[in-house]
């Protein structure tokens, strides 16, 4: 029981953190998209902040997927 437990709390940590890289990512993406047409890629720093939030993003689906 107490293992299930602690299985449970991880899986909702983990959950917590996934979504709180979609909301970041979706973020980035709107603002991307709602830069203006002379400014159309998005700057080095945005995006090496979107590659790292994608990267995290799969870290955290793919340990979450192992804990379930």
């Amino acid at each position: 029981m107490l293992r299930y437990a602690k299985l449970k709390l991880v899986a909702i940590k983990l959950k917590k953190k996934t979504l709180e890289q979609e909301k970041q990512i979706r973020e980035l993406q709107d603002k991307a998209s709602s830069a203006p047409a002379s400014s159309s890629s998005p700057s080095s720093n945005e995006s090496s902040k979107f590659a790292t939030l994608m990267a995290n993003f799969e870290r955290l689906q793919l340990q979450n997927d192992e804990q379930v």
